[in-house]
């Protein structure tokens, strides 16, 4: 992306240069690029560094990605491991911020969650680190807890055991909006279980249409 010349199929010499660059990977040594030179992802993919555990049922290990911001300015490269129990749910994800200069990468570690469930699968906890806009260090972001309405798997609300100041918002420039404390109740729910409220995104009207083909 950052090079018109790396791009895959070169189709960005003719037409535009890729918007996103994206690959999933499930078990080490599954795919080898043909030329790993070539692409930065490629090049990331076989550095050894975002190695993560093989898993050979079909749950993804890894995902690297590259975008852009809304300025069209190519942001650093993420490298995501994934990690389940043995259920297969995922209970944890390290990122890797990788840059690459003079021909070399650099590896900053990035975000990082955590997550733990009931017994019934509902998801009762998640703790998120994230970069601090303009600064880029690690700091805590999110220390979820969901609760749910008794007796049912319908959430509730979350709260949230990060100070709301933690994290700015979109009104002083900041581009990560920060979710926080929910109140009681936040969620609503008809008769047959149905989302119809959310109170923390303003929705207060939800309507399902059911059609019978």
């Amino acid at each position: 992306m950052t090079d018109q010349n790396k791009d895959m199929g070169h189709d960005g010499n003719y037409v535009s240069q890729d918007a996103f660059g994206y690959s999933l990977s499930y078990f080490n040594n599954d795919y080898h690029a043909r030329h790993i030179g070539d692409m930065q992802m490629n090049a990331v993919s076989d550095s050894g560094n975002t190695d993560g555990t093989s898993l050979f049922n079909g749950n993804i290990n890894r995902m690297i990605t590259t975008l852009r911001d809304t300025k069209e300015v190519v942001l650093p490269t993420q490298a995501n491991l994934y990690s389940y129990d043995q259920l297969n749910r995922i209970f944890g994800m390290t990122s890797q911020k990788v840059v690459q200069t003079e021909g070399t990468l650099n590896f900053t570690e990035s975000y990082h969650n955590d997550f733990t469930y009931d017994r019934n699968g509902n998801l009762m906890t998640l703790f998120r680190n994230a970069p601090e806009f303009g600064t880029g260090f690690l700091k805590e972001m999110d220390q979820f807890s969901y609760n749910y309405i008794p007796f049912t798997n319908k959430l509730d609300h979350i709260k949230d055991f990060i100070g709301a100041a933690n994290f700015g918002n979109v009104t002083d420039g900041n581009p990560q909006l920060d979710v926080d404390d929910q109140i009681d109740n936040n969620y609503r729910y008809d008769a047959i279980g149905q989302l119809t409220q959310d109170s923390a995104s303003n929705i207060r009207k939800i309507t399902c249409v059911l059609t019978v083909r």
